[in-house]
């Protein structure tokens, strides 16, 4: 189901977080309360259970006002995730150094926002994807058949993990990306 909020505007300038990255989210953050008012009802009458509803709900009222910060909270959970696991080597062999981790920093990357899920050049069409300076995700996602929400603020800590894993030579297959989880044990 194609979940609109903000009006896209693909001349809308980026924006910058606290920590320093820029996004650009297009327009799509920029909603109020009747557009999710409105979402809900079309996802009420599309069937999606109550619990999808109510968690795209309150996450949607949020969004405006806090894409920002969930932004650094996802940078600084990766950054934090990937320090714990210095000296700990990667399946490629690489070995996980403060020297290549120092040099991600908020300005070292962008993220770009998009209100669909998208091609990539693999011939895929994802929700999320990371290279060495950026990572693209949608702002939210309802499976076609209703059961699962993907979100950007779980996407952006998902696509950072997988960004980091790029800086270090780390490109696994879709199956085994870092993400989120623990690099130690990658």
């Amino acid at each position: 189901m194609d979940i609109k909020l903000g009006s896209y505007d693909s001349q809308a300038p980026p924006k910058i977080t606290p920590l320093g990255i820029s996004y650009f989210p297009y327009g799509l953050d920029d909603y109020g309360p009747k557009k999710v008012k409105r979402a809900v009802a079309r996802m009420t009458e599309a069937g999606v259970q109550p619990y999808i509803i109510a968690e795209f709900r309150e996450w949607a009222l949020r969004l405006p006002t806090e894409l920002q910060s969930w932004l650094d909270a996802a940078y600084q959970a990766r950054m934090d995730g990937w320090r714990a696991c210095i000296g700990h080597r990667l399946p490629n062999g690489k070995e996980i150094t403060a020297s290549v981790l120092d040099k991600i920093t908020p300005v070292s990357f962008k993220i770009i926002f998009h209100p669909a899920p998208f091609a990539v050049p693999q011939g895929l069409t994802v929700d999320g994807c990371a290279y060495n300076d950026r990572i693209e995700i949608v702002i939210a996602d309802l499976s076609n058949d209703n059961t699962w929400l993907r979100k950007c603020d779980a996407l952006a800590q998902w696509e950072i993990g997988n960004l980091i894993a790029r800086r270090f030579d780390y490109f696994p297959d879709p199956d085994h990306e870092v993400g989120n989880h623990d690099p130690c044990s990658s």
